[in-house]
């Protein structure tokens, strides 16, 4: 007979099998978190380098080309006078990949790598990248001559963007 009041088997593992249930729950809400987060320091990563390149071009005058190689998945950043080996050299953070890379101004520049050419004054072209992280993507467009940023949730968005540019520059002329 016992005395002493203890926990059967069956109570034990009851216990051991709701404890696997709430961390399976909590690892795949946990993921979602974090691959948001891996996405939101790439976006941030590619607004600094972006806005270091504009720094550079006025602080030495001289023009900086800022590569972003969609098929490298890296970031290179070169006075446009240097060879690429010259370059500083980033790549966005893991399991974050660079999609695509677009101009707004020429619909032909999209593509694999792209060169955006940074002026003297830190103008450049206004330009989109565009980072995926599993199931996750941000566009992120860069205003050309304010080197102003924009976070962009889908391609669709960046068609109205384009559509108002193009517009825009038809009404100029």
């Amino acid at each position: 007979m016992r005395t002493g009041r203890a926990f059967t088997f069956v109570e034990l593992l009851a216990v051991l099998a709701i404890m696997a249930v709430l961390y399976g729950a909590v690892s795949f809400a946990a993921r979602d978190k974090l691959d948001e987060s891996r996405l939101l320091v790439a976006i941030d990563q590619v607004v600094l380098l972006d806005h270091a390149a504009r720094e550079q071009a006025m602080q030495w005058n001289r023009p900086v080309d800022w590569t972003v190689d969609v098929d490298g998945n890296q970031y290179l950043r070169a006075f446009h006078d240097e060879a690429q080996d010259a370059a500083h050299l980033r790549t966005p953070p893991r399991g974050v990949r660079v999609a695509d890379v677009q101009t707004l101004i020429d619909d032909e520049n999209s593509g694999a790598s792209n060169v955006i050419r940074i002026s003297t004054r830190g103008y450049s072209p206004t330009y989109a990248v565009r980072l995926v992280r599993g199931k996750q993507s941000a566009w992120v467009l860069f205003c050309g001559l304010s080197g102003q940023t924009v976070i962009l949730n889908d391609e669709e968005e960046l068609r109205h963007v384009r559509d108002a540019m193009s517009e825009a520059r038809h009404d100029a002329h």
